[in-house]
């Protein structure tokens, strides 16, 4: 594993994330949360619905069968020394309890092994069902 800045690791998750999204797997998206901004734009962003520690990307698979539903997944991206803010753990802990999946990823590597891993197990249940 090379260590990633929070930024390379997130192109390199997207980076996978899009090859799936073409063969139509999944859909995706990015919380544009961080970074410097100006007063004026993070009040603007506040009023309009911006939220401290939502996490970095939204992963959302389609259903498969009556037996594989559709599912969100929420992903919290961190570089070497990363920490979780109070704001993202309570996020975290608010997904995890409302039965939603919520993981933080810290390598791109990783990040490949879990989709694999998901969607597999999802095209796999979906056949037994069939």
């Amino acid at each position: 594993m090379i260590a990633q800045t929070e930024s390379q690791l997130q192109r390199a998750v997207v980076d996978l994330l899009v090859v799936y999204e073409r063969q139509g797997k999944l859909r995706y998206y990015a919380v544009p949360n961080g970074g410097k901004r100006d007063p004026v734009t993070q009040k603007n962003l506040k009023l309009q619905g911006q939220r401290n520690g939502v996490p970095d990307l939204v992963i959302l698979f389609p259903k498969l069968s009556t037996r594989v539903r559709e599912m969100s997944l929420y992903w919290e991206l961190k570089g070497p020394s990363g920490r979780l803010s109070d704001e993202q753990m309570d996020w975290r802990d608010w997904l995890k309890s409302s039965g939603f999946m919520w993981m933080e990823i810290r390598d791109a590597d990783d990040a490949a092994v879990v989709l694999a891993g998901l969607l597999a197990s999802r095209e796999h249940l979906a056949r037994e069902a069939a």
